[in-house]
């Protein structure tokens, strides 16, 4: 059986694909090896997933996670998962491969991840073959929860919002300025923090002033990003991410400024990479 999983830094998704298609989801702590520990991985793996697979013989396990950027960060989550699954053929991939292949499958495309933070390729049906690094929320993440969630904030903080949209946002929340510099500066995950305002601009998408927030983030993401890559109109726009789900109009049309087709949009790659695995 093959056992494929979907890895952030807050969960994972797991996947269970037996020989008769039957397949069942699991749920575990997210692994980042930028954060967890090998040690923390396997005993993670031990007492949550061990017991839902109740003895399952897994033959293969595709794991693909925030933070698996290079091999040496990959060896981490490697090794813990033999620790745990000695007899099991194991790959740890970038969570934008993973994001290619559920979105693109074997045809070419540019695959994109859009959450709380961004990331995106260009992928030939087999593997990336561009890609501009991302620099997460500090320097980057353009078109992310994060950077829509910061705009918000600044534009909150700096009585920039219309009055309906400013009375609404301090009725909700109750921010001051003091909250959010603490929160920001001095609390861990602030990239989480400011992506948690996404669903006021998303309840609020109506309002001009949101929608236009949301497209100048969209926007400087393309200008940043998917504009440097090559022959861009070649290729079909492929996005998996809340945010792209979710605002998935204002990023179709931002797409198509760009002369760019449009291909799948969803929120969660884990039916395409069951789709993936189970063809490949």
């Amino acid at each position: 059986m093959i056992l494929v999983a979907d890895s952030g830094s807050t969960k994972t998704d797991w996947c269970l694909i037996d020989d008769n298609s039957e397949n069942k989801f699991f749920e575990t702590k997210g692994f980042n090896p930028y954060l967890n520990t090998e040690k923390e991985i396997t005993e993670e793996l031990i007492s949550t997933l061990i017991s839902q697979l109740s003895n399952t013989k897994i033959t293969n396990i595709y794991f693909y996670g925030a933070g698996c950027a290079n091999e040496k960060l990959c060896s981490i989550v490697e090794f813990a998962l033999i620790e745990v699954f000695p007899e099991s053929q194991i790959q740890v991939e970038h969570d934008l491969l993973g994001a290619a292949r559920a979105l693109c499958q074997n045809e070419a495309g540019i695959a994109v991840i859009l959450g709380t933070g961004s990331n995106s390729c260009v992928y030939d049906g087999k593997n990336i073959i561009q890609h501009i690094p991302a620099l997460g929320y500090t320097l980057g993440d353009e078109g992310a929860g994060s950077q829509i969630g910061k705009q918000l904030l600044k534009a909150y903080l700096h009585q920039q919002l219309p009055k309906e949209l400013n009375d609404s946002f301090q009725e909700q929340y109750n921010s001051n300025f003091s909250e959010v510099m603490e929160t920001i500066y001095k609390k861990p995950f602030p990239n989480r923090y400011m992506s948690s305002f996404c669903p006021f601009v998303s309840q609020n998408i109506s309002n001009p002033f949101c929608k236009a927030l949301v497209k100048r983030c969209f926007e400087d993401f393309f200008v940043t990003y998917i504009s440097k890559y090559d022959n861009i109109q070649s290729y079909t726009f492929n996005c998996v991410g809340s945010i792209g789900y979710y605002f998935k109009d204002i990023l179709k049309e931002v797409a198509l400024q760009f002369g760019i087709k449009i291909g799948t949009i969803v929120q969660k790659p884990m039916d395409g990479l069951i789709k993936y695995h189970t063809k490949n």
